[in-house]
């Protein structure tokens, strides 16, 4: 592997265990990111002024493993099995380490998509499904409206981006209360007048949000499928739900079943 970027930073290890063990490293101690031709990456960091002891190696399996810090007055975060590392980087390298950063996880992204693409595309065989590459696009929608919600600029800036490199398309709308975190499963089974055979009575199981908009389904459903978005429309028992409608709103519980009817199919993404 080669380097690909690095700081200066001090660096504050808190484990998780019933009694958390804290650890303040040197601020001469050195953050690098390393990374190969096929995309995998590591985070390394060494104590300078310890002989140049290891503070930890970890391989960057998951974007999200990375949080990045508001402003330069906070500290950046690393989540890695039962320890926290909170990074205080050199204020003169920390936008150019953030840039390179950035940029190899979105790569890293678009990597684990490809992939879980292909695998779909490969078992798509049965009309129900638990569907891994849809439940992460719903979840980082989420995400971004909870940094949006925090005014975390930084990480909300990464998933904007993220997003729109997926052509997702989000309406800018103002929060008007607090997002609701809680996680449910829904199931949606698709219906049309000339839907394709491939296509009909097709059903999704979908990790959600209390907060998750009809809205951010119907823009999930546009980019895997292609369904415009005007010619979708969501009904629940029996009623149809409008776009600006939540899950909360709809009072949706666990395994509740939406059908969705598509009145108009344009060209089929695979």
């Amino acid at each position: 592997m080669n380097p690909i970027v690095y700081s200066a930073a001090g660096i504050l290890s808190i484990s998780d265990d019933p009694s958390p063990c804290v650890h303040q490293y040197s601020d001469r101690s050195f953050v690098e990111l390393h990374g190969s031709d096929c995309n995998t990456y590591i985070l390394r960091a060494i104590d300078i002024d310890n002989n140049k002891q290891e503070i930890f190696n970890i391989p960057l399996t998951r974007s999200d493993i990375y949080i990045f810090g508001p402003s330069e007055n906070y500290p950046d975060e690393i989540r890695f099995e039962n320890t926290r590392f909170r990074l205080f980087l050199n204020p003169k390298a920390r936008d150019r380490f953030h840039q390179g950063l950035k940029e190899c996880l979105a790569k890293l992204d678009c990597t684990q998509q490809t992939s879980a693409f292909s695998n779909r595309s490969l078992t798509d065989k049965s009309n129900s499904k638990i569907t891994p590459y849809e439940n992460e696009i719903l979840a980082n929608i989420h995400k971004l409206n909870k940094c949006i919600e925090n005014g975390d600029a930084n990480n909300a800036a990464y998933f904007t981006s993220k997003l729109a490199s997926q052509r997702i398309q989000l309406k800018a709308e103002v929060l008007n209360e607090k997002l609701n975190d809680e996680k449910l499963q829904i199931r949606v089974k698709l219906d049309g007048i000339s839907l394709s055979n491939k296509f009909k009575n097709k059903e999704y199981n979908l990790n959600v949000y209390k907060s998750t908009t009809i809205h951010e389904l119907r823009v999930l459903f546009q980019h895997i499928h292609n369904f415009p978005l005007e010619h979708q429309y969501f009904f629940i028992d029996g009623h149809l739900a409008y776009a600006q409608y939540t899950m909360n709103d709809l009072d949706a519980q666990d395994n509740a079943f939406f059908i969705l009817f598509i009145t108009k199919q344009e060209s089929e993404n695979f």
